[in-house]
């Protein structure tokens, strides 16, 4: 029932077929049921999912609470689907880390998707996907704002994938995780750099890209960008502040502009480059400025030396096809200076 404990004590035998275990309530997406390991043997995790191609496990509505090991462990099977479950913290909201990491992934399988899930407080990484053989696809997180994970205060990274992974990462919530809260092994898709930042928008740059090739571009907003206690950057991501896509250039190379919401002056910003199967690491982290003003014209300063239009000619940044189109717009005759 519905807010009740499930205690293991040694370990569960391995879910090798197809099943779904959902104890999400009616017209809910949180965890109802605490399977708890807090009382089991010095080394035993969660459930370990051991399909065999697509024979896919899902499980729903479930914390994992408590165990020396992983709250789950995922050992191979195609098509996994992990959502709206918690792993580290009880049904009530209760602090209840796992001893390892909250999801520990091996290579071996594809199309593994986390979702709209809460995993927090274990002693590793939130989620890791290891890298020692073979390969695994999946996505974490998602394009809807609903499918976001939340990933914090674990005492290693937030979200940890090897090298032998090829996943799509998006619009999660990590922050307050010792370690960078999203960290790859060579990562597929390389970081943007993000080159100016205020309240209303962020600009940047990549390069590295694959020529024509399509991007999304996501900017998070966390409280500053000084480096964590362990010398670790920052590299985390609390708050969703937006989005755009951009293509590649002949030469691989790509600018974008990113529209800001909820965003104040002083908040530390930091981006990431995603693409089908692939996602880079975040960028260098910058603090947000107060609001760019417009130059007032009809005299206007070109001080930006890449070819973007954010929509304005500012007083800190305004690109020659800025000033163009603010001198056409004006009214007046105008100088470009």
């Amino acid at each position: 029932p519905a807010g009740s404990a499930i205690g293991v004590t040694n370990w569960l035998p391995e879910v090798t077929a197809g099943v779904e275990i959902d104890a999400v309530g009616a017209g809910s997406c949180a965890p109802t049921i605490n399977v708890d390991g807090s009382g089991a043997a010095a080394g035993v995790s969660g459930p370990n999912l051991r399909t065999t191609g697509a024979d896919p496990v899902t499980v729903r509505g479930v914390a994992f609470v408590g165990f020396p090991g992983s709250g789950l462990t995922i050992q191979s099977g195609d098509g996994h689907l992990i959502e709206c479950a918690a792993f580290g913290v009880t049904t009530t909201g209760a602090a209840a880390g796992n001893g390892s990491n909250g999801i520990a992934a091996s290579p071996g399988g594809a199309d593994l998707t986390v979702r709209a899930s809460l995993i927090a407080n274990n002693d590793n990484h939130g989620l890791a996907v290891s890298t020692y053989s073979g390969t695994r696809t999946g996505t974490v997180g998602g394009a809807n704002t609903a499918d976001a994970n939340t990933i914090h205060d674990n005492g290693g990274g937030g979200i940890n994938l090897g090298d032998k992974t090829a996943f799509t990462v998006r619009g999660n919530a990590t922050y307050d995780n010792l370690r960078a809260g999203l960290s790859i092994v060579n990562p597929a898709t390389p970081s943007p750099t993000l080159t100016a930042a205020d309240t209303a928008a962020a600009q940047g740059t990549v390069s590295g890209l694959t020529a024509g090739a399509a991007y999304l571009v996501e900017v998070h907003a966390d409280i500053t960008c000084a480096d964590r206690p362990n010398g670790n950057p920052l590299a985390q991501g609390k708050t969703a502040a937006g989005f755009a896509t951009f293509t590649a250039d002949g030469s691989g190379n790509g600018t974008f502009t990113v529209a800001l919401t909820g965003v104040t002056a002083g908040d530390a910003l930091t981006a990431k480059t995603t693409t089908s199967g692939a996602t880079s690491e975040r960028s260098n982290c910058l603090t947000a400025q107060p609001p760019d003003p417009p130059q007032p014209g009809p005299g206007y300063a070109v001080n930006a030396t890449h070819d973007v239009d954010d929509g304005a000619c500012s007083v800190a940044h305004c690109s020659l096809r800025e000033a163009l189109v603010a001198a056409n717009t004006d009214g007046t005759d105008s100088t470009i200076t």
